[in-house]
């Protein structure tokens, strides 16, 4: 179970109140009032011996959370009719510090209510009203929302899914309907009911989730609100990293009209060209490039694109309606020289052939050359439709392909990518024993992996290897200069001796 960590502070989506009791029928029934802090409010009411039941199944969920929940008042002998008033009004406090400390718990250890605590606060006819009102939501929603300032994993489009189900209650969520990452990823975007929450969550098939299945794998929750609001409604937002819940205030969530468009401005520097268009928001900075590369003949992989202020540079799988917020977007294109000089820098591979992709790759006659490794290269490579993918491949050999990425819309700056995929031998050593060479290594059978570690960072200049690499090469020229100086003193003073 996770902690909530500092969100834990927040208030409870949930407060139960006992306003009042009935001990008329030989019995006493609590009248709760449940106040959620989304701005509903509703009544329920409960016997004792409810609560206590109630009281017994949570110690059979929460096992290992029995020292932490909070003390049950315990149970009389004496019928009704004795109890005092007084006795009553002490045990009605007592339970209602016990349900609110059970609420409390269940939110800091699981952010949501378990299946029997929420039942419990919930009147049954309310469950049809609840579910009437969801099916408007999903009625109501856009076909598709963009994502962005998430995180990696959760940012992209994500596509309205319906489904029809009898129970309402039957997973952790609403189960009527939910948005689905367009790449069919298990990433989707609901409505967690037990909550009150749109959450991130992932899953395989949220039709037939269960309650297990959906523990620990949340990545980001908005703030408590109504049933009945849309995910862009959610204007706070945590997201767990680190083993903690921490805030997410930058998420942006963009309903997709169909349609629509954004106005986009771009200025070259220098000469301040200026191209504008219209632009789809789930259109790439990619596209937008290969735009450009249309009208000033700019190539996009040397095209750098940065917002007016200079302030922010977006990257090439960012979507236009996340680049603009769905407003106008207005950007300044300047073309980038890439040499000898510029290095792109690979590190996190681990796979059986890491040390043939590792390391440092210059660039050269349209590809990236590894420095230490004699005929591995980083290159594109194109399909006829315009899609492609950067690799890791032997230059003598383009079956020996040893890095992948993800399929690209077109070719765009490789430190942008996050997706990669590594070839690893399913074979070390030969029979002897002895590790295969990195040569021999490529050659056996092998298998492709996730590579989520992999890490790309370019580097351009002298100085791309620090700052003391940078002193070292100005002392050396300057040593230089220095030994041409003597030389030239040298044949100075030669000189000058022939001509005495």
């Amino acid at each position: 179970m996770n902690e909530l960590g500092d969100a834990a502070q927040e208030p409870a989506i949930l407060t139960a109140l006992f306003t009042s009791h009935d001990s008329a029928g030989g019995f006493t029934v609590y009248t709760i009032s449940v106040q959620s802090s989304a701005g509903d409010s509703w009544t329920v009411c409960k016997r004792y011996r409810e609560i206590s039941a109630m009281y017994k199944d949570l110690r059979q969920i929460h096992r290992e959370l029995i020292a932490q929940m909070p003390p049950m008042p315990p149970k009389t002998f004496f019928r009704c009719g004795i109890l005092k008033e007084d006795f009553i009004e002490t045990r009605s406090a007592g339970l209602q510090n016990f349900v609110n400390g059970v609420i409390r718990l269940e939110l800091q250890q699981r952010n949501e209510l378990s299946l029997k605590l929420w039942h419990f606060l919930h009147p049954a006819q309310q469950l049809e009203a609840m579910k009437a009102a969801w099916e408007q939501v999903v009625q109501a929603a856009t076909d598709q929302v963009l994502v962005a300032n998430a995180g990696a994993g959760v940012d992209g489009l994500y596509d309205l899914e319906k489904w029809s189900v009898s129970q309402m209650v039957a997973v952790p969520r609403f189960a009527s309907g939910g948005y689905r990452r367009h790449d069919k990823k298990p990433v989707h975007l609901v409505w967690k009911v037990r909550a009150m929450r749109w959450a991130f969550c992932e899953m395989p098939d949220p039709q037939s989730a269960t309650e297990e299945d959906d523990a620990g794998k949340c990545w980001l929750l908005g703030e408590p609100v109504k049933l009945g609001s849309q995910p862009h409604q959610a204007k706070q937002w945590i997201a767990f990293a680190r083993d903690r819940w921490e805030p997410r205030p930058a998420v942006l969530i963009l309903p997709i009209i169909p349609g629509s468009k954004c106005s986009v401005s771009v200025t070259m520097s220098p000469g301040d060209k200026v191209i504008s268009m219209e632009m789809s928001p789930t259109a790439t900075l990619c596209e937008l490039k290969h735009h450009i590369e249309g009208e000033w003949q700019v190539p996009v992989l040397f095209q750098k694109l940065v917002s007016q202020n200079g302030t922010t540079s977006p990257k090439d799988l960012d979507m236009i309606g996340a680049v603009g917020a769905g407003g106008s977007v207005e950007l300044r294109c300047s073309q980038e020289v890439m040499d000898g000089r510029t290095k792109v820098e690979i590190s996190g591979a681990h796979g059986t052939c890491c040390s043939l992709i590792n390391g440092t790759y210059s660039w050269a006659d349209s590809a990236f050359h590894h420095e230490r490794v004699d005929n591995m290269k980083l290159c594109f490579t194109k399909e006829p439709d315009g899609t492609g993918c950067w690799c890791v491949v032997d230059n003598l050999d383009p079956d020996h392909v040893l890095l992948r990425s993800s399929v690209l819309p077109g070719i765009v700056c490789p430190t942008n990518v996050t997706e990669w995929t590594e070839w690893a031998s399913n074979k070390k050593y030969d029979q002897l024993g002895i590790s295969f060479a990195p040569g021999l290594m490529m050659e056996q059978e092998g298998k492709w992996s996730p590579c989520p570690g992999l890490k790309l960072e370019m580097k351009k200049g002298r100085d791309h290897r620090g700052e003391a690499s940078g002193k070292a090469d100005n002392k050396k020229d300057q040593a230089k200069e220095d030994r041409q100086a003597k030389a030239t003193e040298r044949d100075n003073a030669s000189s000058d001796d022939e001509i005495d």
